[in-house]
Order: C-alpha cells, then sequence, then structure tokens
C-alpha cells in the first residue's frame, strides 16, 4: 500500500524513525498492512522531492552554473522503504470520553481503536498527537491541516492516525 508524505520539515524525522504516526483521511488503511513509504512520489524526479541530502547533480547546479534541466540525477532517491502499520486510532463518532491520555493508546500495539474527534480531545492530547505527527506543536498541526483540508472544522471530521514501525535504518539506509 502505497504511502506518501509531503512536508519537507518532517523528512529528517522519518529518515531517523522520530516520525512513526501520520493522519491521513479514514478507510484506506489497515492494521499490519505493508506501507511503501515514497516522499512527493508523484512529482518529476528532482533535488526536491530527493531524499539524498547533498549529491553531485545539486553541488553541479548550485556551484557549477549546471541547468536544473539537466536528466534526472542517478543519486535520487525518493523511497523511504517499507513500514508496519501497527496502530490505527479512528477519530470520529465518540467512543471513548474526553481526557484519554494520548500515550496509553499508543501502548496497545496491533489494534484498531476509536475516539471522539481531535477536536473533542485536550490540550495534553493534541500535543502529544501533534508531536508524534512530525510537528513541534499543536499550532503547527493546526496551521497545515488549515491550510491543506481548507476547513476551520477539520478537527470535527474524521480522521485516521496510522502508528507505522519503519523497517528502514537511520538516516534511509
Amino acid at each position: 500500500m502505497l504511502m506518501s508524505f509531503s512536508i519537507p520539515e518532517q523528512i529528517s524525522l522519518l529518515l531517523s524513525g522520530k516520525k512513526r504516526q501520520t493522519t491521513r483521511t479514514p478507510g484506506r488503511y489497515k492494521v499490519g498492512d505493508i506501507l511503501h513509504c515514497w516522499y512527493k512520489p508523484r512529482q518529476k524526479k528532482t533535488c526536491g522531492n530527493c531524499l539524498v541530502p547533498v549529491c553531485k547533480t545539486y553541488y553541479a547546479m548550485e556551484f557549477g552554473g549546471s541547468s536544473q534541466k539537466e536528466k534526472t540525477c542517478s543519486e535520487h532517491r525518493n523511497f523511504f522503504g517499507k513500514a508496519n502499520a501497527r496502530i490505527i486510532i479512528h477519530c470520529g463518532e465518540k467512543k471513548f470520553s474526553q481526557g484519554i491520555e494520548y500515550d496509553h493508546l499508543l501502548a496497545i500495539d496491533g489494534v484498531e481503536l476509536h475516539i471522539d474527534y481531535l477536536g473533542n480531545q485536550n490540550e495534553a492530547f493534541l500535543e502529544s498527537w501533534a508531536h508524534a505527527d512530525g510537528f513541534a506543536n499543536f499550532q503547527e498541526a493546526h496551521k497545515w491541516f488549515l491550510k491543506s483540508t481548507k476547513n476551520p472544522q477539520w478537527m470535527y471530521q474524521e480522521w485516521d492516525i496510522i502508528v507505522f514501525e519503519p523497517e528502514w535504518g537511520i538516516n534511509g539506509s
């Protein structure tokens, strides 16, 4: 199952294994799915979607005056690797009461859980969720979801929080 990522600031978190969670629209992923994780997979292969930190093509363009219209770099890589979906937390209709601690949900491996909408969770829960999802804090997550959904009520729509175990090593090796 393809899983794409598109936030440049989260690349290092994904490569290092610090980001092991993502929030998506519901219904597509299941616990146990093998996820094929890519960075901007539908874009043309350029430095803008490459996981190689610095390559020869980058140096040629930056310092040698080469054109960006060169053929694809032989070092280009935008595939993180495979990951295993360990936990799916469905956010939507109220199933658990407000006030549940986020870390307790992450301790239950290999299951699908149902919780209330994100908008009905307490501040500590939202901060923990945002941090695990790769954001510095909830405000940063809120700005990103507001911009990407164009819905000021995004916290009251259904979401799946997918907790995954990456198979790639540190720094994508």
